[in-house]
């Protein structure tokens, strides 16, 4: 991200909203040399080796839930869930969600994940945009109930960890 801003012909304000969790998680780091030639993905697919086939559900999600996702599916040494994270909602990233989605063709069963609440997150404005990348079966989503409030973190991440539409 902060490359990509670098390299930018027009010069804008970046204003970056992130937990400060991740700017210490082991899993959100970066070496100065990926920093320096690397490149910005905004969809990124499996990390964990899992056999394609094998794999009857993909997850999407975006943001720090994708890290409370992956720590409970090593914890429960699951390899029929892949999780795919979109780091760019707007303006979506149809072709690199598509490339990152080729692998899991034959999948049916796909969910949306978010740790805010349905009325607080990504569903909405980006609902339309799974069904234009080969996402083809009703999309279910996993969110906590709709409320006027935000909800505490912890209560979240209990949430979406004991969540059995999940696994």
């Amino acid at each position: 991200m902060l490359r990509r801003q670098a390299l930018r012909g027009m010069r804008r304000p970046l204003v970056v909203m992130s937990p400060k969790s991740l700017l210490r998680h082991p899993l959100a780091v970066s070496s100065l040399e990926e920093l320096a030639n690397g490149t910005f993905f905004s969809a990124i697919g499996e990390i964990d080796d899992l056999e394609p086939k094998a794999v009857k559900r993909v997850v999407l999600c975006a943001g720090k839930v994708y890290y409370d996702l992956l720590e409970q599916r090593r914890k429960n040494e699951q390899k029929n869930v892949a999780i795919i994270r979109i780091e760019q909602l707007y303006p979506f990233p149809h072709q690199a969600v598509q490339a990152v989605l080729e692998k899991y063709a034959y999948v049916h069963d796909f969910v949306w994940c978010q740790e805010e609440p349905l009325n607080h997150g990504a569903w909405y404005c980006s609902k339309h945009n799974f069904r234009e990348v080969g996402c083809h079966s009703p999309l279910l989503y996993v969110t906590p109930d709709v409320l006027p409030l935000p909800l505490l973190r912890w209560v979240i991440c209990r949430y979406t960890r004991s969540n059995s539409r999940l696994w």
